[in-house]
């Protein structure tokens, strides 16, 4: 694209200075011959040619010493011009440009460099990236590691692009009400997260057998006792909730195999004022085989989330029926844990899911997730409790009949 962008600027230069020749021929004095003037006209279209062999051949054999000597010359002066222009790109492409009395940096191998590519991202329009932005975009297309970009690295980037310039607009379709504007924000916001790993009451990810807790209030059914289905994220008819006398209550997810966490989702009770103000998470890294018993409460194999080594206490809701989504440092585990802390109400009461990737990659460093906080400021954090926002949500189904645990099952 570059090449074709220079060639095109050439011929928009050449064909820029026929047009001032011509304008300055027919703005020449009255007095002048008419045959001088159909001769200096007739040099314009000279200007047009793309080799500049056959212009100097054209120039010679078409008006030779006849032609005025001021518009010969400027004719010269073109063809001097595009001839530096050409000779100076071919000593770019062929990488002995020097600019600064440094060489540039170009490279024969069809790959491109860090500064290769920022180049060719601002040639390209996209200046509202700084350069320590294009270098975490040049690293995550750098699947090798090698430090250029090859031909396939490119393609993979240019297919996943269009694969989610597919799925915004599917996301757009399928919220008609939402503005533009507001389905892009909607849709990252949605992307950062990731997948759910739980699922919904009428599309389950895992089955209720593998949502357990440490009790339920009075074991009541519309608690959760047998019913674990209550306790995700779109039931609408009541939630888990703890018993009273439960002082370190949890909620637990277990996975056919090793899931990546990266944020977790939390609302209150839907029928009454209670919910949690604040948690901790706790995880198992190993898989755990689908006869194998649950591991013991004190088994030192369970791991608190941490960041920079310090445990984390993560801001739960604030309301009823408000989602509060928390983002977190990626990590890989087989189980998990929300363990309450705080509490509105007499119980500790929630609905909950974790969203994430079927596929752990490499695990994510602390960086990384600074500079997506950095990006993406605020999203991590609470509403302010005096104006709760409110949220933009996908178009869900009507929530099914009671059904119990076991034909859910």
């Amino acid at each position: 694209p570059s090449f074709l962008k220079d060639l095109k600027d050439l011929s928009h230069e050449f064909a820029r200075r026929g047009d001032q020749l011509k304008k300055q021929v027919m703005m020449q004095e009255s007095h002048e011959s008419q045959s001088r003037r159909s001769r200096s006209m007739q040099a314009a279209p000279v200007m047009r040619v793309s080799s500049m062999r056959e212009a100097t051949m054209m120039l010679e054999e078409n008006f030779g010493q006849s032609m005025p000597l001021d518009e010969r010359k400027r004719l010269t002066d073109a063809f001097k011009h595009l001839e530096e222009v050409s000779n100076q790109y071919e000593m770019e492409l062929r990488g002995r440009a020097k600019k600064g009395g440094v060489a540039d940096e170009h490279h024969e191998d069809g790959r491109l460099s860090f500064k290769e590519f920022e180049r060719e991202m601002m040639r390209g329009g996209v200046n509202w990236l700084g350069r320590e932005e294009l270098q975490h975009l040049f690293d995550s297309m750098d699947a090798d590691g090698s430090g250029k970009l090859n031909l396939g690295e490119l393609q993979c980037t240019a297919i996943r692009l269009t694969d989610l310039a597919d799925r915004v607009q599917r996301f757009y379709e399928e919220n008609e009400g939402m503005s533009a504007e507001n389905c892009l924000l909607e849709f990252g916001h949605l992307l950062q997260m990731g997948s759910d790993l739980v699922g919904s009451q009428t599309r389950p990810l895992i089955p209720d057998c593998y949502i357990s807790a440490s009790s339920c209030h009075l074991n009541h059914p519309e608690h959760g006792f047998g019913q674990m289905w209550r306790s995700r994220l779109d039931s609408d008819e009541s939630c888990w909730i703890a018993s009273d006398k439960d002082e370190t209550p949890w909620l637990q997810w277990r996975f056919p195999s090793r899931r990546e966490i990266r944020a977790v989702a939390t609302k209150g009770n839907p029928n009454a004022a209670f919910w949690v103000t604040s948690f901790k998470i706790r995880y198992w890294e190993d898989e755990i085989e689908d006869d194998e018993p649950l591991p013991a409460e004190d088994d030192p194999r369970w791991k608190e989330y941490q960041l920079k080594k310090h445990s984390v206490t993560l801001e739960g809701n604030f309301d009823m029926n408000t989602r509060k989504d928390n983002f977190l440092v990626p990590f890989v585990a087989s189980c998990v844990r929300i363990c309450p802390q705080d509490k509105h109400g007499p119980c500790y009461s929630m609905r909950a899911s974790l969203y994430g990737s079927f596929r752990p990659p490499p695990q994510t460093s602390e960086r990384d997730f600074e500079l997506f906080c950095k990006n993406f400021e605020g999203l991590s954090r609470p509403p302010a409790k005096s104006t709760p926002p409110t949220r933009l949500t996908l178009k869900r189904p009507k929530s099914p009949d009671h059904r119990d645990s076991q034909s859910r099952s």
